[in-house]
């Protein structure tokens, strides 16, 4: 039996509700999962039904100046393990987080139009509690037939340093990590390859190199726990490197497919997707909890 922490529901860019993720969960045979919503904790109070371990947690996208400046197309998502939904620091902290996303809709939509893909802000909807962001815009314009995918929306304008991108919502690393320390969660650095991307890294399988020993140093000066070894997208190679950096670092390691349901299709709960297939190994999990243990 295998885990699978990194899953998103549609409380924020996921399809699938929170007790849907848990049947699915249950029905493929996990042993533990982790809900983490973009910027949100909202839909862990929608478990109805569970006989599965689920650690509560959310991811959310930080500024890091250092990066962003030598590449544009930098981004850095760390996700919070063992939040509680009664935190009145971090719920302050998401709270303006969603509001800065609200506003960035607004902004990628005015670069779209200024680009000439017309999309209507009006047509930005979803449940009242569910956090809008990039792929909800995607849908738009695949819908509007702007671009044939959701990837090509990414590839072409959306994604970090395209022309409609936007990252006035972001809250800093810094700040991220003082909020992690005061609520006594753990700070994992979810895909690690975002971090500085070049052209073709996945599949040249070059990327683990020196200057992410050196990033990931600094950000474990800052506060960082664990990174994400065990990720859809890397191949065993590239997860037998990353562990190794995380043995040779003193941090955690963590793992999960970054389930979105028919947002990204053909990637799977649990297992990812079919051509790298993903088993998060059970004892990373009982590794964080220790830690856990260790800070409350």
């Amino acid at each position: 039996m295998a885990i699978d922490l990194h899953i998103h529901t549609n409380f924020s860019d996921g399809t699938d509700s929170p007790d849907e993720i848990i049947e699915k969960s249950e029905a493929i045979g996990l042993n533990a999962i982790s809900i983490t919503d973009h910027e949100t904790m909202n839909g862990l109070g929608e478990i109805t039904k569970k006989n599965i371990e689920v650690i509560k947690g959310v991811e959310i996208s930080v500024k890091w100046d250092e990066l962003s400046i030598n590449n544009s197309e930098s981004g850095i998502h760390i996700l919070l393990y063992f939040v509680k939904e009664d935190d009145t620091n971090l719920n302050m902290v998401l709270r303006e987080l969603r509001e800065n996303k609200k506003t960035r809709n607004n902004q990628i939509i005015e670069k779209l139009n200024r680009l000439g893909l017309v999309i209507d802000i009006e047509d930005l909807k979803g449940h009242s509690n569910q956090v809008l962001g990039r792929p909800h815009i995607a849908e738009l314009m695949v819908k509007n037939k702007y671009v044939h995918s959701i990837p090509d929306a990414f590839n072409e304008y959306l994604g970090n340093g395209r022309p409609a991108y936007v990252d006035t919502h972001q809250i800093h690393i810094n700040k991220l990590m003082e909020v992690a320390k005061a609520s006594k969660v753990i700070p994992v650095l979810a895909h690690p390859h975002t971090l500085n991307p070049k052209k073709n890294m996945l599949v040249d399988k070059k990327w683990v190199d020196s200057d992410l020993l050196d990033n990931l140093s600094r950000l474990i000066s800052m506060g960082l726990s664990g990174i994400e070894t065990y990720y859809s997208s890397y191949n065993p190679s590239t997860r037998k490197e990353l562990s190794g950096l995380a043995k040779e670092l003193g941090i955690l390691e963590t793992g999960g497919s970054d389930y979105h349901g028919d947002i990204k299709l053909g990637l799977h709960l649990g297992t990812g997707w079919e051509d790298k297939p993903l088993e998060v190994p059970n004892d990373l999990l009982d590794k964080l909890k220790i830690k856990y243990e260790s800070i409350n």
